[in-house]
């Protein structure tokens, strides 16, 4: 007489886990280190599969909620890009125009004294890679962890004649296209997830309280 039990063990196929009957996923760039690792567990432990084919469900559900954890982090990081790009460019331009003043008011003081354009003596040609330089910086300030050292540089955002709503729109319309169709994506995501989240929800009321034990003659 044989017996089969509904719910087997993962021990009796010589697996530690049916996580071990999947493919090893390989980590990608961009991706934090052990994210993915942290991600799996804590959804394994809260889904927790009790079945080879449950564990199956649940790692195509945890596989479509992380997807969608990552492009929401490629649409804001698309975003800052684009913020940062905003004001750097802003910074860049109030530079040269200052610089543009600068070089005016040197000309009128030379002719006033009498000078004419053979003897005017330019100041340095303005100096692009330093003010871009400088833009880079305040933009990496704009979008510092630190709250403090943001407010300070949303105050020098503002000084140049850009408020930083005009700095948010700016790059949104910047990443109007990337940003639908990670929309689009995301929605898809989020569709396949609640279709697989009920297939998983089913099997799991499906089972039987308590292991049943089938008996049959060999």
């Amino acid at each position: 007489m044989n017996t089969i039990q509904s719910q087997p063990e993962a021990t009796p196929f010589g697996l530690a886990s049916f996580a071990d009957i999947l493919p090893k996923r390989e980590a990608l760039i961009g991706e934090e280190p052990d994210a993915f690792d942290d991600f799996h567990a804590a959804m394994m432990q809260t889904l927790a599969p009790a079945t080879a084919y449950e564990c199956v469900i649940a790692e195509k559900l945890i596989a479509i909620e992380w997807e969608a954890v990552q492009r929401r982090h490629m649409r804001q990081t698309s975003l800052q890009q684009a913020m940062r790009k905003s004001i750097c460019a802003a910074v860049v331009r109030k530079l040269d125009a200052d610089d543009d003043a600068m070089r005016y008011k040197h000309w009128e003081a030379h002719l006033e004294a009498g000078g004419c354009e053979e003897d005017w003596d330019e100041p340095d040609m303005f100096d692009s890679a330093s003010a871009e330089a400088t833009g880079k910086a305040l933009a990496a300030r704009a979008t510092s962890s630190d709250h403090n050292v943001r407010l300070k540089a949303c105050s020098e955002i503002t000084a140049l004649g850009l408020t930083p709503v005009e700095v948010m729109s700016e790059a949104y319309a910047a990443i109007n296209g990337p940003a639908v169709r990670h929309d689009e994506k995301l929605q898809e995501l989020e569709r396949r997830g609640r279709e697989v989240k009920r297939d998983l929800d089913a099997l799991q009321k499906a089972r039987p309280r308590q292991p049943q034990v089938i008996e049959h003659d060999a």
